[in-house]
């Protein structure tokens, strides 16, 4: 059933770097993206990518890699950097720094393409004057915020390599130039190419009003929620959602009252203003203002700490979509989570919506 309901999601580079930073290498990591590729050990050849040079100095790609991988993002770690320990190669090393890098993305197959976006700009593009008004030696790919928007011009799922191609010029003889290439192979998920349901095929929901609050659990004690009551609790029978630590890296949530859960659809439509987030919700909320779908309905979502700022829509049994009642739907977001402990247990931060009395 393709149904709506009410939440903001605003997933900004800054905030999904910031938020999923403590569990950006861990089991929340996409399982299916190889380790880094080197220059030399790939045998991957991408289509365009510009035809290595050695010049002026060695260019040193370090820890590169997914950093966290998303339904509908994946986010790339590692630095850049210019090694200038062969003197030979250069007489004044502060002559020498970055004036270039491109990204090149191909499905394995290479048959088609898709974006790779930065938060250096609200189009996610390099600003053309990034080079030329810094003196660039080195370059961190998280902090430039370096990542995949998966929504953005692909139409393959499956395994895509990501290109990346810097070059180094000596500003006093700009003919003297360094290229190096790096390859990273990284999954669009399946999810982003599943058919949409007909809705021939289910029933819209009646609009049913909601209202918002917050609260904070903490997967060492109290890691279940109760909505009825607005509190956490460490009884796993009653809780309408708990957050279960796996491992240090992994959450799993789930519902000891038989709620099944969905992430929200309304990032996949094409209209941006519904992408709630825990800071953006709807005015007058309704359970019209979430969409899910119900053959997405599972009894737990694993790794659910990767999903921070997108919304989760939390059915009943009871939950009747043509009743106009919102009783038994429930849509939630965690929007942060404390540092973990030595046992890498978590707060959590929780926005809900839930029936209005």
């Amino acid at each position: 059933m393709s149904s709506k309901f009410t939440t903001p999601l605003i997933f900004s580079t800054a905030l999904a770097l910031s938020a999923l930073s403590f569990i950006a290498c861990g089991e929340d990591s996409n399982p299916n993206v190889p380790g880094p590729v080197g220059n030399s050990s790939s045998s991957y050849v991408p289509t365009s990518a510009p035809t290595p040079v050695v010049g002026t100095a060695n260019i040193e790609f370090s820890g590169v890699g997914v950093g966290t991988s998303l339904v509908t993002q994946v986010y790339f770690t590692g630095s850049i950097k210019l090694d200038f320990s062969d003197t030979n190669m250069v007489a004044e090393n502060s002559t020498v720094r970055f004036t270039d890098l491109k990204f090149i993305v191909e499905s394995a197959s290479k048959t088609s393409t898709g974006s790779i976006k930065t938060g250096l700009s609200e189009s996610g593009a390099i600003p053309a004057d990034y080079f030329t008004t810094n003196s660039v030696t080195t370059i961190n790919l998280d902090q430039i915020g370096l990542y995949a928007d998966l929504t953005d011009g692909y139409t393959e799922c499956g395994n895509f390599n990501l290109t990346i191609s810097a070059t180094a010029t000596d500003m006093d003889d700009p003919t003297k130039q360094t290229v190096a290439n790096q390859v990273i192979p990284f999954v669009r998920d399946e999810q982003n190419c599943r058919i949409p349901e007909s809705s021939s095929s289910s029933a819209a929901i009646v609009a049913a009003p909601l209202v918002a609050a917050t609260a904070t659990i903490s997967t060492k004690d109290n890691k279940c929620f109760v909505f009825a009551t607005g509190t956490a609790t460490s009884d796993a029978t009653v809780g309408d959602i708990c957050v279960t630590r796996v491992t240090k890296e992994s959450f799993r949530l789930s519902s000891g009252t038989g709620l099944k859960f969905s992430y929200f659809e309304n990032p996949k439509d094409s209209d941006r203003k519904n992408d709630w987030a825990s800071d953006y919700l709807p005015e007058n909320p309704t359970t019209a203002d979430f969409f899910y779908k119900e053959s997405a309905l599972s009894e737990t979502i694993s790794n659910v700490l990767n999903e921070l700022e997108v919304f989760v829509v939390g059915i009943a049994p009871t939950f009747d979509p043509q009743a106009g009642s919102a009783a038994g739907f429930y849509a939630f977001v965690f929007s942060d989570t404390s540092l973990p402990d030595g046992n890498g247990d978590v707060s959590i931060s929780l926005t809900y919506l839930k029936a209005a009395q």
